[in-house]
């Protein structure tokens, strides 16, 4: 291989390796710039998103539906109590009836005796035609108070189904509320914990890189290594036959020197680029054993949760059985937010009813009091008309029956008054109670409806997401290649500069070998160069090390400098 040969394929290496040093110095940096938009750190934000809406949800619900009982057992006790205050109207309005009844026996009897006694018994025939008709009122006033108390409690009744079926669908609401949410923590847990296995190993990555880009220090002193290599080959005379005897040895020992200087370089920078090779090539194999992990778990993770049939349910399997839950769920707090509204209306309904009973006393009253004027007629009557003597004791028990319907007329209706408005603050308490669980309902259904939007949402991009999983930022694994396609070239250059090394020591040898003949024919053990080139030669040189090994071969002293390898890298 001629010189310019070797110059050629200096060149070329030398050009190859500057590339390949300024690429990875400006690579590494890229490498080492964090970035927060792998799908990774996506999925872990849309995850935490979750979880939080999950969390809050799970505070507020438990502190609503954790003190149903305890607000809606008293109001069902205090309601009960007031269903045993009514049996008491109950008996009160048995013994209306009854009196009613008895009077209307009484005013039967003394109709049949006023018609057997004929024109004597004309007048008290009227009486007993009036005590007939309003005994008659007693009966219809007395079947309407059981009709309305039928009713009103009926209604009480029916509120006490109501609540309890209120109670039990705020229980069915409040379970699926807490299983849904118990559901989501367990998949959000088990999707979220293998991606933080996955994420804390890919952090692993950035000081194998850091301590990797240590390698590039040396580029510096390799090219100006370079340099002076070329500027000795540059210097090397070509040997014509045409010399004589004492310029073909100046020539051949010149260029013998020339070429040792040469090696002596090459040798220096195969050392440098070899320590640059070897900070890289143990650093970059740690960085790919990693990646390569890091890519097994990231193949593992996809595949445990976007599974194909056969398997255990995939991800997206189960985010749908979670968003059925969650529409079962709405539809549930719609049924209970609607079955709260007919509360109220039964609230309103017991009010009107228990009201419509206090009514039918002010019908009944005159009516006991026109029996007690109609009775007064009678006893006179009886009293002095001895034709219907007869009926005088049935008159006594009219006196007697009219008083207790007054009587239990007059309990009945303090009673009922105690009744309303025990009713009334109870009716206006579980209004309020209704009112208020309404509003919760309300919210807690408005934000689990938001949060259901959310949910379904998230499952489109939490799948998108996974279906194109990466760990490592966009083109961070094409960088990655790069750098392993640059080392390569490193490599490569020197196993060049060995080969050049392997050339010009072959090249020394043939110098060093046509001295000795010339030196052998002209009876000579030593030739001292004549040519001073290498006083210009050594001043051309930047290392200390280089100018020292080219003076000692000049005999030229060299004043102590920064020694080789001792440049700063910027």
């Amino acid at each position: 291989m001629d010189k310019q040969e070797l110059l050629d394929t200096l060149h070329s290496a030398s050009k190859n390796i500057e590339h390949a040093f300024l690429t990875l110095s400006s690579l590494f940096p890229e490498l080492l710039r964090v970035q927060h938009n792998s799908s990774s750190k996506l999925l872990r934000e849309g995850l935490k998103s979750l979880s939080d809406g999950n969390q809050d949800m799970i505070a507020q619900e438990e502190g609503f539906f954790g003190s149903r009982d305890s607000v809606y057992t008293p109001l069902l006790e205090k309601l009960n109590q007031e269903i045993d205050a009514l049996g008491k109207v109950n008996v009160q309005v048995d013994d209306i009836r009854h009196c009613s009844e008895d009077m209307e026996l009484i005013a039967l009897n003394a109709m049949v005796i006023s018609i057997k006694s004929g024109e004597k018994g004309r007048a008290f025939s009227s009486i007993t035609e009036n005590l007939k008709r309003l005994s008659n009122e007693m009966i219809v006033y007395s079947a309407k108070l059981i009709d309305e108390e039928g009713v009103l409690i009926k209604n009480i009744n029916t509120l006490k189904d109501m609540f309890s079926t209120i109670s039990a669908s705020q229980q069915g609401v409040a379970s699926q509320c807490f299983s849904g949410t118990a559901i989501l923590k367990t998949l959000l847990d088990g999707v979220g914990a293998p991606l933080e296995q996955i994420e804390t190993k890919a952090e692993t990555v950035w000081p194998p890189i850091s301590k990797a880009m240590e390698g590039i220090q040396m580029q510096d002193i390799i090219r100006q290594s370079l340099d002076q290599v070329v500027i000795c080959l540059n210097e090397i005379l070509p040997v014509a036959g045409t010399m004589s005897d004492e310029q073909f040895l100046d020539t051949v020992s010149l260029n013998a020197e020339l070429y040792q200087v040469a090696i002596e370089i090459l040798r220096d920078i195969s050392g440098n680029l070899n320590e640059s090779n070897t900070i890289f090539s143990n650093n970059w194999k740690t960085v790919t054993d990693i990646l390569n992990m890091v890519d097994e778990l990231r193949v593992s993770y996809i595949d445990t949760f976007l599974q194909n049939e056969g398997k255990e349910k995939s991800l997206m399997t189960s985010i749908n059985e979670l968003v059925d839950l969650y529409q079962s769920m709405l539809d549930r707090f719609s049924s209970s937010l609607v079955a709260q509204k007919d509360l109220v209306r039964t609230c309103h309904a017991i009010s009107e009813k228990g009201r419509a009973m206090y009514l039918v006393f002010g019908d009944l009253r005159p009516v006991i009091g026109r029996l007690q004027h109609v009775r007064v007629l009678q006893q006179i009557e009886v009293a002095k008309n001895a034709a219907i003597s007869a009926v005088k004791d049935s008159a006594n028990d009219m006196d007697g029956l009219i008083m207790k319907a007054n009587q239990s007329l007059d309990e009945m209706q303090n009673l009922i008054e105690v009744f309303l408005k025990e009713i009334d603050s109870l009716l206006a308490s579980f209004s309020d109670e209704i009112a208020s669980s309404n509003a919760v309902m309300a919210d807690i259904r408005g934000k689990r409806s938001a949060f259901f939007s959310k949910l379904l949402a998230s499952r489109d991009d939490i799948i998108s997401i996974m279906q194109h999983f990466s760990v490592y930022p966009d083109g961070f694994s094409e960088k990655c290649d790069e750098v392993s396609r640059l080392l390569k070239e490193l490599r490569e250059g020197a196993r060049v500069f060995s080969s050049v090394e392997s050339t010009l020591s072959g090249q020394l040898a043939d110098m060093q070998h046509r001295r000795t003949e010339k030196l052998s024919v002209r009876g000579l053990d030593s030739w001292e160069i004549q040519n001073d080139k290498f006083k210009s030669l050594i001043e051309r040189f930047t290392i200390t090390s280089h100018k020292k090994a080219a003076g000692k071969i000049a005999g030229i002293a060299v004043e102590s400098g920064v020694d080789s390898g001792d440049i700063t890298f910027f």
